[in-house]
């Protein structure tokens, strides 16, 4: 459905592009932190093709020893370093590889079976997931935050004052669109130009898609594949979800149930799998991307000098 985005080459792709230096190290840390939720993810296979490979070279090594009894210590040592370097080099055999991920696929499901141990291996590896998934969200999290208040940062006119005027019908408080508090001004030197997303970010949601969604309406009318990436279902699932897993510690409750439609009793803990992870940092790529290259666009197209 959101197709595989191949976080090395569009970064590249990215930067090769942009005229907009802002929003290059947001860029960077943005697809950085995609890079590590996969590698999180690898961390259980990785353990069990670790541990079925010293098995394999071990029974080898056995079989070494087997065939070749009774010759002298020095000439049996040469030739089992010989043996063994196409494995420490990983040059051996395709079919080796193959057969250490079968078995290391089976024994980590003989894991999540096993009648003593499996149900707590299994919380375990739920843990991860569910960490997985609060990084999912984290991620684009910040870039929409990012991304805007640098965005604003840079542009006061016309951002900062659209930001501002949004606030008009709000409470008073310590930012609106007539007062800003002396002491908060002397923090940033009366100077006020270059800090307006800093000073405003906080009066606005970026806890949420329609958080998100509202502070970005300060750009205008948002970009057609923005508004396609924010109303992906799956979107809206990782926000629930990750709603959950904070405040619930991963239990149902009546608004993930209600919001997802969800056929799991109210008080169930979600299991989650590797696949949902792998789904849900997907959407969370294809929405930060969309907004990259929103803000990006916007400054290009707007702003005479967007070489900033």
């Amino acid at each position: 459905m959101l197709g595989t985005i191949n976080d090395d080459r569009t970064l590249e792709a990215f930067l090769k592009k942009s005229t907009v230096d802002f929003l290059n190290p947001i860029a960077e840390s943005f697809f950085g932190n995609l890079k590590h939720i996969r590698a999180l993810m690898h961390l259980p296979d990785l353990m069990f093709i670790m541990a079925e490979s010293e098995r394999g070279i071990r029974t080898l090594s056995l079989e070494w020893a087997r065939q070749n009894w009774g010759m002298d210590y020095e000439a049996f040592t040469k030739k089992v370093l010989e043996d063994v370097k196409p494995f420490i080099e990983h040059t051996a055999p395709k079919e080796f590889y193959e057969e250490v991920y079968n078995n290391s696929q089976k024994r980590f499901q003989k894991y999540l079976q096993d009648p003593e141990d499996g149900p707590i291996f299994s919380a375990s590896i739920n843990v991860l997931y569910s960490t997985a998934i609060l990084y999912c969200w984290t991620v684009l999290e910040c870039v929409a935050t990012d991304c805007w208040v640098a965005a604003v940062n840079a542009n006061a006119q016309p951002l900062g004052q659209m930001a501002i005027t949004s606030l008009e019908d709000q409470e008073p408080g310590e930012i609106s669109s007539k007062q800003i508090p002396v002491g908060l001004a002397a923090k940033h030197g009366f100077d006020l130009r270059f800090c307006l997303g800093d000073l405003l970010k906080s009066k606005f949601d970026f806890t949420s898609v329609v958080g998100i969604k509202k502070a970005y309406k300060v750009f205008g009318p948002l970009s057609d594949y923005v508004e396609e990436a924010f109303a992906f279902p799956l979107l809206s699932e990782l926000e629930a979800t990750r709603h959950v897993i904070v405040h619930r510690a991963g239990k149902v409750d009546e608004d993930y149930k209600k919001r997802l439609q969800s056929v799991l009793e109210i008080g169930t803990t979600i299991s989650f799998s590797q696949k949902s992870v792998m789904d849900f940092q997907g959407i969370s790529s294809v929405v930060g991307l969309s907004l990259l290259t929103f803000v990006h666009n916007w400054v290009q197209n707007n702003i005479k000098n967007a070489k900033q």
